[in-house]
């Protein structure tokens, strides 16, 4: 499930940006101002809070932030390491496509080497 962050969700999605290559805590303090901030939950009860990637019901598990007045930019995106490959990244993009008005152009920037998250992207 795919839902608007909360300011209950910061403790986890600042530990969810640790896992980002060049975290901007500076930015994602400031997400509520730039843009949209979602969070992905698991959606099988039987995994939410499972393991690290949680610690109860509805914990986020990854987190897309787009910032932008008009077009907007995919700033962040970043799914915990044990939930990767389950469709939250996916669902992450989706979500942010889907919450632009009509003619948006939304763009984003990935490492050339980073080809898990280019494969995501294309």
């Amino acid at each position: 499930m795919i839902r608007p962050a909360t300011a209950d969700d910061a403790p986890a999605i600042a530990a969810l940006q640790s896992h980002l290559d060049a975290p901007s805590p500076r930015l994602l303090a400031a997400a509520g101002a730039l843009g949209t901030c979602l969070v992905a939950v698991a959606d099988d009860p039987d995994l939410r809070g499972s393991g690290s990637a949680g610690t109860g019901v509805g914990d986020p598990i990854g987190y897309a932030l787009a910032v932008g007045d008009g077009d907007a930019h995919l700033a962040e995106l970043v799914v915990h390491p044990d939930r990767r490959r389950e469709g939250y990244g996916r669902a992450l993009v989706t979500a942010v496509l889907d919450r632009q008005a009509p003619g948006t152009r939304v763009t984003l920037a990935v490492a050339a080497d980073n080809a898990p998250a280019r494969s995501l992207y294309e």
